[in-house]
Parts: C-alpha cells; structure tokens; sequence
C-alpha cells in the first residue's frame, strides 16, 4: 500500500511539469567535464546527478538525487515518473547541475552483465513506494537491480542516490558538482 511519501512524489510530478515550463536556470554542467566523462566511462558505470531547482529534492535525503547506469554506447538507462527510459549520455548530462561517475569494484566482465540487466528493465513502471520486492524500479533501485541487490544496506527496503555515493563497493572517478 502506498504511504505519504508515496502520494507526495506522485503529486509533486504534476508540480514538477508546472516548474520545468515556468523555466529552470540552465544546468551548469560543463563540456568539458562531458568530454572527460565520455573518454573514462564504461558499460555499468554508475552515474549520479542533482538538479538543484527539482521539487523532490525536498523528499530525497542528501545531496545526491538520482542515480542512472551507463549501458554503453552513449546511452544510459533511468527510471523518472513515467517509467524506466533509455536516453542518451549527453541529455543526461547536459539537463543536470551536478554528476558524479562512479565505477563499482567488479571486473569489467561483471559490470558489463550489470549494464545487460539495466537495459533488460528498459519500459517497466516506475515505483512510487520505493519497494524493491516488486516489478516497478525507483531511479537507485535500477543500480541495485542491476548489481543484485549490491547496493542497499541490511534491513532496507530501498537505497538513496546518497547511499549508492556513499557506497563502500565502488569508487567515484569523476564529479563535477555546482552548488
């Protein structure tokens, strides 16, 4: 059953269209660091982005407010409101005011199989109650499912853009972060 975080994310997405038309500043994210990303990027690397004008910025604790995994060949795979998407690196990049790379301590073999499980979810819902037992995905629960489960902590049902960060199981490589 839905909680109140549940009901506030499916009702700040209207909220949130409404604040994307009024206009955003523009993202300060930086050619330069795009070039940086697309030379040391790999298949399942882990990106992590924070749009500072996001209403559900306020519902998402830490800094850090989405997660994505890089599939390769310049695409990445999110989960936002209308389900789990494919887009490519630079829209990813170049719509966000902060991004980190993060590359998880698997070998290149394994993170690559990561990267196949990404994309296998490309189309299904997303989850609003932040439940990783069902068949919808939350943006940090596409890294989770792709790593199986290697990302949340015990005695969670869910884990945070700040979480995956923070994770003792990969390294950021790169960061570009605009307060």
């Amino acid at each position: 059953m839905a909680g109140p975080r549940s009901f506030l994310l499916r009702a700040a997405t209207p909220i949130q269209k409404v604040m994307q038309k009024i206009g955003n500043p523009e993202p300060k994210i930086t050619s330069k660091f795009v070039n940086q990303l697309e030379a040391m990027i790999q298949p399942g690397d882990i990106l992590g982005s924070r749009e500072d004008w996001r209403f559900t910025n306020l519902f998402i604790p830490g800094y850090w407010s989405h997660i994505a995994v890089y599939v390769g060949g310049g695409y990445v795979v999110e989960a936002i409101g209308t389900g789990v998407r494919i887009i490519t690196l630079e829209e990813f990049c170049y719509t966000k005011d902060s991004v980190f790379m993060l590359r998880v301590h698997k070998p290149k073999i394994m993170r690559e199989h990561a990267a196949i499980r990404a994309r296998s979810i490309v189309g299904k819902k997303y989850d609003y109650i932040f439940n990783s037992t069902d068949e919808e995905f939350y943006c940090s629960e596409v890294a989770d499912y792709a790593y199986n489960g290697a990302f949340k902590l015990p005695n969670r049902i869910s884990v945070t853009p700040e979480e995956v960060y923070k994770s003792s199981i990969g390294r950021v490589l790169i960061e570009e972060r605009n307060c």
